[in-house]
C-alpha cells in the first residue's frame, strides 16, 4: 500500500504491523488505537509475551490475514521520538533480503540506541516576574544585576545567569525565594551548530577546482550518481569532497561521511572545523552512551547536518540525506563479521547504492580512494601512467557490473567507460553500467 500517513489513517482502528528489533523474519500484528494517531515509522511500545518492548510501525496489516481481531493485543503507547523515515525502512528490508538476515536483526542496527527514543530531559531555567519582593526587603546590587540580565531576554539557566551577572548561584536562588523570578522548563538545545557552507577552504589547483565544481553540481542537483576519486596520498581528495559537502549543506540536506575508525582522527576533525567552522556529529565506538543518545536523536530529527562515522553510521535514520562520502573505500574496516554479517568489498557498494536510489530525492555517492590497489610502483615511488590506466580498467570492469539481483546473486560484467581527470594526483573513474539504477558516471 502507499506509504503515507493519510492512507494509514484510513485503516486505524483495525490493525497495524509492528516490527521488533529481535531476530524475527517479519512484523507482528497489533490493534491500532485511533487515539494514538499512528503512522508508518512511529516508534511504539507494544506487549510481547509477558513484557513490554519497543518496535516500529511498519505498515498497515491486511484485514484478511487470518488472525482474528479479538486476538490482537493493543499498542500501548506511541513514543515521543522522530519517526523512522520510509527510506530507512525500505533499506532495512533490502539489507535483510540481500544478506539473508532476519528483518528484526537489521532493524536492531538502526535502533542501536534505545534510550534515544525517550524524550530528552528538559532544562530548568528562570524567567522574571512582575511581582514585588515577597519579603519586602530591597533588592541588593548583586540581585539587581541578575534581574537586569533577565530583562527583555529569554529564560536562562542558573549557571548562565551567574556567569553573566558575575554572582554565585545562591544569589539566583535568593531571587527565587523573593518571588522575583520563577522556574520554567525548556527543551534542551541541540549540541550541533549549523556548519557554514560559505567558509572559504584551501585554494585548489585549477584541475582540483574542476573536479570539486563537478561534484558540487551533482550534490546540488541531487539524483543518484556514484563517483570514485582516485589519487595518491596528499593529493587533496578530502578538500575536493568538502566542496560537495558544502553544496549539500547549501541545498538544505544532510551529508554522511564514512571513515574507518582509525582514520577518524583529530587531524581530520581539525580540517573539517577549519573548513566549516563547527565539529560534525560523530558516530563511532568511542562515544559514551549519553553521547550516542544525543547524536542519534539529533540525526533523526535533522539537527545534525553533517555526520562522520564508522560503517554503522550508514544505518542511522536520516530524514534528508543528500550525500554519502566513503573515504578510504578500500579499507577492510568496512566489513562486519558479527550480528548481521556482510562482505564489505561488494555489499557495501550495493547497500549504499540502494540507500541512495530509494531516497525521495536520491543522492550522489563519492568514494575517495588512494592510488589503485594492485598496481606496480615505479622506481620513483609513484605509479606509471600505463599501470594506472590498466588498474583503472580493472576497476571499471569490476564496478560497472549491473545492479545485483537478490534472487540470482550474480551479474554479468559490462564494458565501462573511463576518463582521467587532468588534476595532478587525482583521477576520476567513469564506469557506465547498462542496468538501473545508473552505474558509475564521470565527473568530468
Amino acid at each position: 500500500m502507499p506509504d503515507s500517513q493519510s492512507s494509514f489513517a484510513a485503516l486505524q482502528g483495525a490493525r497495524c504491523r509492528v516490527l521488533l528489533p529481535l531476530p524475527l523474519s517479519g512484523a507482528y500484528d497489533y490493534e491500532a488505537d485511533p487515539a494514538l494517531d499512528l503512522a508508518p515509522g512511529d516508534f511504539v511500545a507494544v506487549p510481547l509475551g509477558g513484557r513490554e518492548t519497543i518496535g516500529v510501525v511498519w505498515d498497515a496489516a491486511a484485514a484478511d490475514d487470518g488472525v482474528d481481531q479479538a486476538r490482537l493485543k493493543p499498542v500501548i503507547a506511541r513514543l515521543d521520538a522522530p519517526t523512522l523515515p520510509a527510506v530507512s525502512r525500505r533499506f532495512v528490508e533490502w539489507v535483510a533480503d540481500y544478506c539473508m538476515a532476519p528483518l528484526g536483526a537489521v532493524l536492531r542496527m538502526t535502533m542501536s540506541v534505545s534510550a534515544a527514543l525517550q524524550p530528552p530531559r528538559p532544562v530548568a531555567a528562570w524567567r522574571r516576574t512582575e511581582l514585588p519582593p515577597a519579603d519586602g526587603r530591597p533588592v541588593t546590587p548583586a540581585r539587581g544585576r541578575v534581574l537586569a540580565a533577565l530583562a527583555g531576554g529569554p529564560p536562562r539557566t542558573t549557571g548562565e545567569l551567574a556567569r553573566e551577572a558575575g554572582v554565585g548561584p545562591g544569589v539566583v536562588h535568593g531571587l527565587a525565594a523573593q518571588g522575583l523570578i520563577e522556574p520554567v522548563l525548556l527543551p534542551p538545545a541541540s549540541p550541533y551548530r549549523l556548519p557554514s557552507s560559505r567558509t572559504n577552504g584551501v585554494t585548489l589547483s585549477p584541475a582540483q577546482a574542476d573536479v570539486a565544481a563537478a561534484l558540487a553540481a551533482r550534490a546540488t542537483a541531487g539524483g543518484f550518481s556514484t563517483t570514485l576519486i582516485d589519487g595518491v596520498t596528499g593529493a587533496g581528495k578530502t578538500e575536493v569532497y568538502f566542496e560537495a559537502v558544502a553544496a549539500t549543506l547549501a541545498a538544505g540536506r544532510q551529508a554522511l561521511v564514512l571513515l574507518p575508525e582509525i582514520a577518524l582522527s583529530a587531524q581530520w576533525l581539525d580540517r573539517f572545523v577549519a573548513r566549516f567552522g563547527v565539529r560534525p556529529a560523530e558516530w563511532h565506538s568511542d562515544l559514551t552512551a549519553a553521547e550516542r543518545r544525543v547524536a542519534w536523536r539529533a540525526i533523526a530529527a535533522g539537527d545534525a547536518r553533517v555526520v562522520v562515522g564508522a560503517r554503522s553510521a550508514l544505518f542511522l535514520p536520516y530524514p534528508a540525506l543528500g550525500l554519502i562520502v566513503v573515504d578510504e573505500e578500500h579499507d577492510a574496516a568496512y566489513k562486519q563479521e558479527d550480528g548481521v554479517v556482510y562482505q564489505a568489498p561488494r555489499w557495501r557498494r550495493c547497500a549504499m547504492s540502494v540507500s541512495a536510489a530509494m531516497s525521495a530525492s536520491s543522492c550522489p555517492i563519492v568514494m575517495p580512494a588512494p592510488a589503485c590497489r594492485g598496481s606496480r610502483r615505479s622506481t620513483s615511488g609513484g605509479t606509471s601512467r600505463r599501470d594506472r590506466v590498466g588498474c583503472r580498467r580493472r576497476c571499471a570492469r569490476r564496478w560497472s557490473r549491473p545492479w545485483p539481483r537478490v534472487s540470482r546473486r550474480c551479474c554479468s560484467s559490462t564494458a565501462g567507460a573511463m576518463r582521467r581527470s587532468p588534476c595532478a594526483g587525482i583521477a576520476a573513474i567513469a564506469c557506465n553500467a547498462r542496468a538501473a539504477p545508473p552505474g558509475w558516471s564521470s565527473i568530468a
